[in-house]
């Protein structure tokens, strides 16, 4: 070998890499036409012996004197075949040339001279050397365990594979490269993909399809393939990726499953039966024998330590229920652990083998109870609740049905399944929330009249404690008047009663009650620690979170409020939000007593207040009010509005001449203005001549005096109320506090307003039957129990339940069951009177409600019951009704949920006693 024509490298050497590198195996006088290919751009390696080939090569293209044929096969063998290059065999007998065909090398006869061969060797290389990018390309994700890469070229032969194919087709690199793709595919696949290759080398885009590849055994696997038309050197080629979806379609039928699940888990309401739901799927479909599911308190802030609030179970015997609970479970440390990286397999899930656990778990859980290759009853298998990136509890799984099950593709379905039913409980939460939220609102519009009647500071906070124990059923409520600095009384109810604290604890006692004081704001312990401070009501009832909520009367502390409850968290924001306002309340109360000769009217103004329906009939009765107590020039009421005040509501009086702008919607100049000054600082200012003030924005000539006041709701800005006068020095103190109160008055109103509105919005009906639902019962019971005292009629209660109903559900699906549920509630409304109620109150559970009934209630239930059959007689199935029937008494005091439990008991009995009825109803959940 020559190694100056060679350029300086071995052709053995690893050096030659370049992917436009041209192998010469021929004589010496060979060198030219090496000269003349590197003159092109090729690198070029040139041999005369082929033993000096002593690994195998990365060329394009190999250029061979093939007079004797032996060297041809040793160049064939010693290549690298994991890509598809050509041989050309140069000088061959006439008699080899089937040898060298089958050997795969391309015949190159009668080429006498080097100008011909370089021209035909230059044509070869260009074709068979792709630019270096294609191929590196390529390799940068060939090593990508999702898909696979390949190339074609025009005749449709695989240029290139990537390991990923070669691991799908079973077939090694070699087997695959130089032949035609179509050897790969299933036979019935073969000329739809034919014709697919065809036109994308025309042009023609086609998406990603199926496709059967054939493996070595010639098992067939579903791919997903897509590809495209690219130029390389002038021809064209096809790029395409291949992605293994047999897997996927295996696990369509679980999926299929477990999604209807889903779908019925977007319409559960309680979370203990939603995560039932779950439970009971995983062990019919999900491959696991035994699932157990926690959910933690969601009241922390961090769910992750919180206590164990609902478990449910699947696959579970009684006896193992109880060993279960009674293990104590996880620690929040064990959660941690679990939950962490080191154990995650796949995206949401974690398992930790026996042999790898690093916590003591004797005691803790219930071991499983089988045992085969690849899984121990002792391995942990967890798939989190999680949403909006907290874990809310977890889903234990064991007992698997296929050793594999704790792999990513196993458990993908149930993880979904896990992260819908995480947002479904995480709604329903949100939606007790809500219920609450709306308890609260509509116990804090009844609170101003019961402590308006309060005739001492002492009476308004038991009235007050007594309203907050019984309206919102907190564990503690207690209230203490202060005077000169001290606790001179205070009032505490746990057990329902409102019972003195005597002698009360000193105010020094109360911890964080002195912070309140300071920064003049409710202070929340949503935890007190054995290691915290307690308040004596903490330590005396054994309180785990507490709120106190100050009120100042003229700027002096006057009294303080004090809820708690015994779990940790248990108190929030809404809680908060509530107190404060309770405490507010409070505050107005105990003012309105200290100025209720001063301020006579009030109360009947915020009486009247209460029931206005309209903002602005509201503004106007508040000017209205202002107007009989007050001499002034103009009233106005602004409001904010997107970041400037705006004039809302005026009253000017006769002979008042405001200034051509001043009409409602003008707005202040920003910044300007004693009412921008006002809604900024949150403060009231009285101004004795408003020429001492720069920023006086006028609104009528010759003004010298104004007073205004902020209307506040907690620190949210509702707006500003002013008055104006001609005279200086108009108004004082007892108008400043005339003019405040008022405007507490008003915020309560408008706070009032809006709650009435988000009450009204609140659906009063049943989306799927159209029936009155159980809040539009407690909204109309009032009305029908005060009818029903005045002319001396009785109410009855009639509870029917749908006999039969969870046999349509098991047999035709819960589409049937809808419908079933949407004929009954009709037949129930076309059977009773116009002036009666028909609620639905569960899945197959109604109540009829009949005023003004003596004696009748049971003949409409046995009437109810007869015709019921006929309304059904198509459906093929045994339905029927039981009905239980509760009548009340107006002589007698009205409970309601003690008559609906009379009746709901009453059908139990129908039910019982029927011999019509041999199907048990499920009570459900």
């Amino acid at each position: 070998m020559n190694s100056e024509k060679s350029g300086g490298n071995a052709p053995g050497s690893s050096q030659i890499r370049h992917k436009k590198c041209v192998l010469l195996l021929g004589p010496e006088d060979w060198s030219r036409l090496a000269e003349e290919l590197r003159g092109l751009g090729f690198q070029v390696a040139h041999a005369s012996d082929p033993t000096d080939l002593r690994v195998h090569q990365h060329w394009c293209l190999a250029v061979v004197d093939a007079s004797h044929p032996e060297v041809v096969a040793s160049v064939v063998k010693r290549a690298d075949r994991t890509v598809y290059f050509p041989v050309l065999a140069v000088n061959a007998p006439p008699q080899e040339f089937p040898r060298l065909l089958e050997l795969g090398a391309i015949l190159v006869p009668g080429l006498s001279g080097v100008e011909p061969l370089v021209r035909t060797v230059a044509r070869w290389a260009e074709v068979a050397c792709p630019p270096p990018e294609v191929e590196a390309r390529l390799r940068l994700v060939e090593g990508i365990a999702w898909f696979g890469l390949y190339m074609l070229d025009a005749e449709l032969k695989v240029t290139y594979v990537s390991p990923y194919i070669c691991e799908l087709l079973k077939r090694a690199g070699e087997e695959v490269v130089g032949q035609s793709v179509l050897e790969a595919i299933h036979p019935e696949d073969r000329p739809r993909v034919e014709r697919v290759l065809r036109e994308k080398l025309a042009g023609k885009e086609y998406p990603p399809h199926p496709v059967r590849l054939l493996k070595a055994d010639q098992t067939p696997v579903w791919t997903e393939v897509y590809s495209r038309r690219v130029e390389i050197v002038g021809r064209p080629h096809i790029v395409g990726v291949v992605r293994e979806v047999e897997a996927e379609r295996r696990r369509q039928l679980i999926q299929t499953t477990l999604f209807r699940l889903v779908r019925e888990l977007l319409t559960e309401s309680e979370p203990k039966a939603l995560l039932q739901r779950v439970a009971d799927a995983i062990v019919e479909v999900g491959g696991f024998r035994r699932a157990v599911i926690s959910l933690y308190d969601l009241n922390w802030p961090d769910p992750l330590d919180a206590p164990v609030q609902e478990v449910v179970t699947a696959g579970l015997t009684e006896e193992e229920k109880r060993r279960l609970l009674a293990s104590g479970g996880m620690t929040p440390q064990h959660r941690r652990t679990y939950f962490s990286d080191e154990f995650r397999i796949g995206p949401e899930a974690y398992y930790i083998p026996y042999h790898k656990n690093p916590l003591e778990i004797e005691g803790t859980g219930l071991p499983g109870t089988v045992e085969m290759e690849g899984w121990s009853p002792l391995d942990l298998l967890f798939v989190p609740l999680r949403v909006e990136g907290m874990i809310i509890g977890h889903i234990s799984l064991d007992d698997p049905v296929d050793p594999a099950a704790p792999t990513p593709s196993t458990l993908e379905p149930i993880t979904h399944l896990a992260a819908v039913a995480a947002l479904a409980v995480k709604r329903a939460s949100e939606e007790d929330l809500k219920l609450r939220h709306e308890r609260h609102l509509k116990a804090a519009r009844e609170m101003g009249r019961g402590l308006s009647q309060a005739a001492s500071p002492g009476e308004v906070l038991q009235r007050a404690v007594a309203f907050i124990r019984g309206q919102l059923g907190y564990r503690f409520v207690g209230a203490g008047l202060l005077e000169g600095g001290k606790v001179s009384s205070f009032w505490h109810s746990v057990a329902g009663e409102v019972e003195p604290w005597d002698p009360p604890p000193s105010l020094e006692e109360w911890g964080p009650l002195a912070r309140a004081l300071e920064e003049r704001a409710p202070q929340l312990l949503p935890r007190i620690g054995p290691d915290q401070p307690r308040c004596p009501a903490a330590r005396r009832f054994e309180l785990a979170s507490v709120l106190l909520a100050p009120v100042f009367l003229e700027g002096e502390p006057k009294a303080f409020l004090v809820v708690g409850e015994q779990n940790p968290y248990a108190l929030g924001k809404l809680d908060l939000g509530t107190i404060e306002y309770v405490a507010s309340w409070c505050e107005l109360t105990l003012d309105v007593l200290r100025m209720r000769e001063r301020l006579a009217g009030l109360y009947e103004l915020a009486h009247s207040l209460a029931h206005v329906e309209d903002r602005k009939h509201l503004l106007q009765q508040v000017m209205q009010a202002l107007r009989s107590r007050f001499e002034f020039d103009y009233c106005a009421f602004f409001r904010p509005v997107e970041g400037e005040m705006e004039l809302e509501a005026i009253e000017v009086e006769e002979g008042i001449q405001l200034l051509p702008h001043i009409k409602p919607g003008w707005r202040l100049p920003k910044g300007k203005g004693v009412i921008s000054w006002v809604a900024k600082e949150r403060a009231p200012l009285l101004l004795a001549d408003v020429r001492s003030y720069s920023d006086y924005v006028a609104g009528a000539p010759e003004v010298r005096s104004e007073l205004a006041v902020p209307v506040l709701a907690g620190d949210e800005l509702l707006g500003v109320l002013n008055v104006e006068s001609h005279q200086p020095a108009a108004f004082g103190g007892d108008e400043l506090a005339i003019l405040q109160a008022v405007a507490g008055q008003l915020a309560v109103a408008l706070q009032n307003l809006q709650s009435r509105k988000m009450l009204k919005e609140l659906a009063i009906r049943d989306p799927l039957t159209g029936l009155y639902n159980r809040r539009f019962l407690d909204e109309v019971i009032g009305q029908e129990v005060a009818a029903a005292r005045r002319y001396h009629r009785p109410l009855a209660l009639l509870y029917v339940d749908v006999d039969g109903f969870r046999a349509v559900n098991n047999a035709y699906g819960h589409q049937m069951g809808d419908e079933i549920l949407r004929r009954v509630a009709g037949f129930l409304q076309e059977n009773v009177r116009e002036a009666d109620y028909v609620f639905r109150v569960g899945g197959d559970e109604f109540l009829i409600l009949l005023p003004e009934t003596d004696g009748e209630a049971t003949g409409i239930a046995e009437r109810l019951k007869r015709g019921i059959k006929q309304a059904l007689e198509d459906v093929g199935l045994p339905l029927g009704l039981s009905i239980g029937v509760a009548m009340w008494d107006p002589e007698s005091d009205f409970d309601l949920d003690a008559l609906i439990a009379e009746a709901d008991k009453k059908m139990y009995e129908d039910k019982k006693s029927s011999s019509r009825n041999p199907v048990q109803r499920d009570r459900g959940v």
